[in-house]
């Protein structure tokens, strides 16, 4: 572990602190007693003593953090401590609803949302912002007479002087336990940057991911010049095998249209992930240069596995014994169809990548799954993966936030994925918009969570753009989870994917019953004219039915038909009324680009020229609207 220094502001939790290491047998961490006004220079000097990471709470840290460069870890009072200290001022109080002041700095408290309406009390705050803004933020609290005043030690010595009874507010062992876990994990990152730039550069670091275990320099025009010893491994052959071949018959994994837009100087970079030899990958292509021109590529391999601790690995074989495990991968989504499939490669890119994923589709398309594949070959293949149904957790109240805040608890370190996430009420999409944009730190009203490394994935089966227009989602949840945002089509608009999972299902169903079923041809086409709007769910249970009634070894379409129309038969078919197909937002210029692409079937070239840019500039505009996926293979 990176060398650690933990500030405390009295010696009162010395001894606590220090068996807490000793229980968690950290190395190179360190415990201090100091005075704030001596913070600055006791943290400069434990970084001229080595040190790499300082713990510290309050003012302290205020100091710390604004005078120094040092990457810092703040202990903040836990909420539950928070809430046993009000319980103890209200019993001080002796009133049905007191009025309970506080004065401590911003940084030492937990978030305070929605305390007064869980603990039945009035409270007042004034954040301490220096050492000497404490008689200033007493006389403010005084003009507001309070019952009670909270606060820290110098705090109730003064309002003990202004007549107010006064309850010390100072860190306990809980939060100190809370931060040493923050700076653990704080400094196992950090080591992992230092590999990195020891192995490969800084500058040659794969995102989140350390640097290059394994790499293939490739030629101006696609072929392999060489390969380390670990990609022979990888492969299974050698480097006189390889050479001269295009990168694309050695790795089919990888996107060859990429690797060619990177030679031709259209792509800064390529990042993705694949499966080999059972590990996951992280892969990225860069160009080589010289001068102005480009000479060549690399291709640099890291394993996701290196990502992780063996002890974060022992926490997520535990989490795998209980449940939370992805057990899909690309490999189990069979298409035929052409845009289900630049969904799909769109889907692999952003397994690189670790923001959240917004992935629309009806009920019983393959959202789940197409998460558990992105989570299987992504930097949290190693963690957890947690499902919720929005559905079940979306209510207003504690129950609501208790089933959030234990999903996200069980999810740390790996990827949570909320089906439905336009069923959560307002609060709970509040408590997520706070998961996405304060660096792990979670609370929700009296319940703290601190979740580092959660990665968010959401489905939703209708357009959030709408919900947003309408009042019913939070507009910047939904600029949060739009960034990368997949769309499944049904299976009514994949017939070719919709034939071929009917006989599949059909065959599984068949071979239980120990009996064998062959669909005619004519069955096929009329099970295509059908809409089964329920997709996968629905097909499975019509296959079972089947199955289970078919007369003979054929089913024809008669069949098909007849026993559609006893199922479903507020369903009539091709009759129905087409549902309204989920919209996905985009801006006007990404529409016009995508009207202009169109108009000329992809062709790169044309619709540069129309628009009047370069075709450069044109591919620069796809990637940024995330609409390059859609026309891989158009001419350019």
């Amino acid at each position: 572990m990176i060398k650690t220094v933990v500030f405390l502001p009295d010696e009162r939790l010395l001894e606590a602190a220090q068996a807490m290491i000793r229980e968690r047998k950290l190395t190179n961490v360190s415990v201090r007693a100091i005075r704030t006004m001596d913070a600055v220079n006791e943290a400069r000097a434990a970084a001229e003593r080595g040190a790499g990471l300082v713990v510290a709470s309050g003012y302290q840290a205020k100091l710390i953090r604004e005078y120094t460069r040092l990457p810092l870890v703040e202990i903040r009072l836990h909420t539950q401590e928070l809430g046993m200290l009000l319980k103890r001022a209200r019993a001080m109080a002796r009133k049905e609803r007191p009025h309970i002041g506080l004065a401590a700095p911003e940084n030492l408290l937990c978030d305070l949302e929605s305390i007064e309406e869980l603990f039945d009390l009035r409270l007042s705050v004034v954040f301490l912002k220096q050492t000497d803004h404490i008689s200033r933020a007493l006389r403010e609290l005084a003009r507001l007479k309070p019952d009670v005043i909270m606060g820290g030690e110098a705090v109730c010595a003064e309002a003990r002087q202004m007549g107010f009874p006064s309850l010390s507010l100072d860190i306990t062992e809980r939060s100190v336990a809370v931060a040493l876990l923050e700076a653990e994990r704080m400094a196992a990152a950090s080591k992992l940057r230092e590999t990195a730039a020891e192995e490969g550069g800084a500058q040659d670091a794969l995102p989140d991911g350390g640097g290059s275990e394994g790499s293939v320099r490739v030629s101006p025009n696609g072929t392999v010049l060489s390969i380390s010893s670990l990609i022979e491994g990888l492969i299974g052959r050698n480097n006189e095998e390889v050479v001269g071949l295009p990168l694309s018959g050695v790795f089919p994994e990888l996107d060859s249209k990429a690797a060619a837009r990177i030679l031709r100087g259209e792509q800064k970079e390529y990042s993705a992930c694949a499966e080999l030899l059972g590990r996951s990958w992280l892969i990225r292509v860069t160009p080589v240069r010289y001068g102005a021109q480009i000479t060549g590529a690399n291709v640099d391999f890291k394993s996701v596995e290196e990502a992780f601790s063996a002890k974060d690995g022992l926490r997520f074989r535990k989490s795998r014994l209980i449940g939370y495990e992805a057990g899909a991968s690309f490999e189990d989504i069979a298409t035929e169809d052409e845009p289900m499939r630049r969904m799909l490669a769109l889907a692999k890119r952003y397994a690189g990548s670790d923001a959240p994923v917004l992935i629309y589709g009806e009920e019983g398309t393959e959202r789940q799954t197409v998460a558990e594949a992105i989570h299987n070959i992504s930097l949290r293949r190693g963690g957890p993966f947690v499902r919720v149904d929005a559905k079940a957790i979306g209510q207003e109240g504690d129950n609501g936030r208790a089933g959030l805040l234990e999903a996200l608890k069980k999810a740390s370190g790996g990827t949570l994925f909320i089906k439905d996430v336009d069923r959560l009420s307002p609060s709970l999409q509040s408590g997520l918009i706070k998961l996405l944009t304060a660096d792990g730190a979670v609370r929700a009203d009296a319940q703290p969570l601190y979740s580092p490394g959660v990665r968010v994935m959401a489905s939703s089966g209708v357009c959030l753009q709408n919900m947003v227009r309408d009042g019913f989602f939070h507009e910047e949840l939904f600029y949060l989870l739009h960034g990368l945002t997949l769309q499944i089509p049904p299976l009514r608009r994949r017939p070719a994917d919709l034939e071929l999972y009917f006989e599949r299902y059909l065959q599984e169903c068949a071979s239980r019953l120990k009996s064998a079923l062959t669909p005619e041809e004519e069955a096929l086409r009329e099970l295509c004219s059908l809409d089964f709007h329920g997709n996968h769910i629905q097909l499975k249970a019509f296959c079972e039915r089947l199955a289970l009634t078919a007369d003979g070894d054929r089913v024809d379409a008669a069949q098909i038909r007849e026993l559609y129309e006893e199922l479903y038969p507020e369903f009539p078919g091709p009759e129905r009324e087409e549902p309204e197909r989920i919209v996905v937002y985009q801006p006007p210029e990404a529409t016009e680009l995508n009207e202009v692409l169109e108009k000329y079937k992809g062709n790169r070239g044309m619709a540069a020229k129309e628009l009047g840019i370069s075709t450069t500039t044109l591919w620069r505009k796809m990637r940024k609207y995330g609409i390059e996926a859609r026309y891989v293979n158009a001419e350019v």
